[in-house]
């Protein structure tokens, strides 16, 4: 058996699916909805002091948008607010089935 037949005969590993980091889904989002004249958004977090101790600090997101949230450009008015990312990509086609979501 040659090397060619070998390789092509090796058993399959779990199917292991492809980390897509925020920022480029974020990006294929955008190119997405520039379509409709909309732009995914990532709020600013202001950081809260747990407890008084500086080393844990952690994101605190505006409660009006959510972390993310959708603009009509042509409108300048909030489409969509408190988006969930993974959710709105794969509902829009752009994270395929093998693909999850890493933060960044």
């Amino acid at each position: 058996m040659s090397q060619r037949e070998q390789f092509q005969r090796a058993p399959k590993t779990a199917k292991q699916k492809v980390p897509v980091p925020e920022r480029a889904l974020i990006q294929r989002l955008n190119r997405k909805l520039a379509k409709r004249n909309e732009r995914l958004l990532k709020s600013r977090p202001a950081y809260d002091v747990a407890g008084g101790d500086v080393e844990r600090l952690r994101p605190v997101f505006d409660p009006n948008l959510g972390e993310f949230y959708i603009v009509d450009t042509l409108r300048n008015l909030l489409a969509s607010k408190d988006v969930s990312l993974e959710a709105l990509a794969r509902e829009e086609g752009v994270l395929a089935p093998r693909e999850e979501l890493v933060p960044s």
